[in-house]
């Protein structure tokens, strides 16, 4: 079901792609990222705020909203770094953003990761009886049918607890984006206006 609930996600990826292909001939970099990160805005929001009762199907909006804005913003980016570079640093320019990206990734599960479990742990220590070994068993569908009936709304209540830190932060992220983006004062051209520039120069 979680897997399900994500799809939304990967298909509304290519529509912002797609989107994305229209909107840098037409719009400067930063203006497209702004429109980007009001979409994953609108999910950060929705998933530090979403209450533990929330209805699933809500769960194929608002991962179809993150995805468009994720397909904008890893389109535009990659792009727009490829049209800021000499022809012959493209392959750099290209292969430096995906090290990037997949750096910042990896740092990012680790913080996330300590932030579940710290949020747990606080959760644990407010309620007697629970421990972070019932939490793993939790998570597993396979291992948490041996868990106390009577503990499973106190554990499900932790566990969202601990993924709201994680959403909390993520949301931080996000502001914390839109401050970068607007501390761009550079000239707004589009990518093709960057690149004609960049050409002209070097003739």
């Amino acid at each position: 079901l979680a897997g399900f609930a994500v799809t939304p996600s990967s298909l509304m990826w290519i529509v912002g792609s797609f989107v994305t292909g229209r909107l840098l001939a037409k719009w400067a970099p930063r203006r497209i990222l702004y429109l980007s990160l009001a979409f994953i805005l609108v999910t950060s929001i929705c998933l530090a705020w979403l209450p533990v009762n929330t209805a699933f199907p809500w769960f194929f909006l608002i991962t179809a909203i993150g995805g468009v804005g994720f397909g904008i913003t890893i389109t535009a980016t990659t792009v727009t770094s490829q049209h800021l570079v000499p022809a012959e640093n493209v392959g750099v320019a290209t292969s430096f953003n995906t090290l990037s990206r997949t750096i910042g990734q990896t740092l990012m599960i680790s913080i996330f990761g300590i932030a579940l479990n710290v949020g747990m742990n606080q959760g644990i220590q407010h309620h007697a009886g629970t421990n972070m070994a019932m939490m793993n068993k939790l998570i597993n569908p396979q291992t948490a049918t041996q868990l106390p009936s009577h503990l499973l709304p106190t554990l499900h209540r932790i566990l969202y607890t601990g993924l709201h830190w994680v959403y909390l932060i993520g949301l931080g992220l996000v502001i914390l984006a839109f401050i970068v983006n607007s501390l761009d004062h550079g000239p707004q051209k589009t990518a093709a206006q960057h690149a004609a520039d960049l050409n002209q120069n070097q003739d």
